[in-house]
């Protein structure tokens, strides 16, 4: 795979809305839409404010990748991926929407509606106080029945917040980097866009998940092994919101790589190296380790859903809440009780060293 270009542009908003945000798609390693409704409402005071909010990512390969819609139906007919920003994107996505809910694919994404009080000139999380910021950018971008509503009901600012709030959001100039690459194998378009995530890394901005992916992904396995971590984590992500990171990193840690490997570029390239050797040549020996590693993991959050009550991810403060996954979730339980040794030796049984 060769890169074509690296395109930096900058597109108004209202240009994201209408043009670009129906072609876009989620990569299905990326972590589930985690922003609360605080973080979107932040993102529009940065927005209202003038801010920099941070350059978007955009990935134009010639070979499709496993993904969802940022927005709409599932219609696998584009190959423009998300590569950073989805968090962003999808909060924009929200804004938009009536309701605040957008459908990603079968799965529907919602958030707080935001209002705006023009006498304190700030934004809240309500329905009822203030201007719905939603009903305010739909009528700047000349919605009639929003532009109708909104002069009626708030007559008197109706001018100001067009001009002070919705053209400011509407002509926001979003920076985004369009990577256009060419046809090759699957193992070095993972590559390549890994090493751009290492390099970008090295310039002091942090390594995300889908670098540790796509690295890992292309030191250590082959193209159906791909496929069964991609299969493992959408189950995971279905059934308790799991994001891809803990999965990796409790994979890794069972392919002997110290969680400090991972967080420090030379020594990532490095481990990634050694797993490459370690590996080539041995589907059956990764497919068992990937066997062991789902049942684990599905303890684990039998042990969180029917000892803890807790069905999602979204109820806890970290998903790598200490190095080891499994160790970190299984000391929850009571000391010395029953249920603590009984999930204990199942993990124990599925990893002959144990957690």
């Amino acid at each position: 795979m060769k890169i074509k270009s690296i395109k930096p542009q900058l597109t108004p908003l209202s240009t994201f809305w209408s043009e670009d945000a129906a072609s876009l798609r989620i990569p299905t390693i990326q972590r589930q839409f985690v922003w609360d409704a605080e973080d979107v409402r932040d993102l529009l005071d940065s927005i209202v404010s003038g801010y920099p909010i941070g350059a978007i990512i955009i990935w134009e390969p010639t070979t499709e990748f496993p993904s969802a819609p940022l927005i709409g139906e599932d219609r696998p007919d584009s190959n423009r991926y998300v590569l950073d920003g989805q968090q962003r994107l999808t909060a924009l996505s929200l804004m938009l929407n009536g309701g605040w809910q957008i459908q990603r694919g079968d799965k529907t994404i919602r958030t707080s509606a935001i209002s705006y009080v023009p006498e304190t000139g700030r934004f809240y999380l309500s329905e009822k106080k203030g201007i719905d910021v939603s009903l305010i950018v739909k009528a700047t971008l000349g919605d009639p029945d929003s532009l109708l509503k909104l002069q009626k009901s708030h007559s008197a600012v109706f001018k100001s917040v067009i001009t002070n709030v919705g053209q400011r959001i509407v002509n926001y100039q979003l920076p985004m980097y369009v990577l256009k690459t060419d046809s090759g194998s699957d193992e070095s378009a993972y590559e390549k866009i890994a090493e751009i995530f290492t390099r970008v890394n090295s310039a002091g901005v942090k390594v995300g998940n889908l670098e540790m992916f796509l690295s890992f992904f292309a030191a250590a396995f082959p193209r159906s092994e791909k496929d069964r971590v991609i299969e493992i984590h959408e189950k995971l992500s279905d059934a308790f919101e799991l994001d891809l990171e803990p999965l990796v990193r409790f994979i890794f840690s069972r392919m002997d790589v110290s969680q400090n490997q991972l967080t420090k570029v030379p020594s990532f390239r490095r481990a990634m190296q050694k797993l490459k050797e370690r590996y080539s040549g041995k589907p059956k020996e990764i497919s068992a380790l990937l066997d062991r590693a789902e049942n684990a993991i599905d303890t684990v959050l039998k042990v969180l859903e029917e000892d803890l009550g807790i069905a999602s991810s979204q109820f806890l403060p970290s998903q790598n809440t200490k190095i080891r996954f499994c160790h970190s979730l299984i000391l929850f339980l009571p000391a010395g009780s029953n249920r603590r040794k009984t999930y204990h030796k199942k993990i124990d049984d599925e990893w002959s060293t144990g957690c």
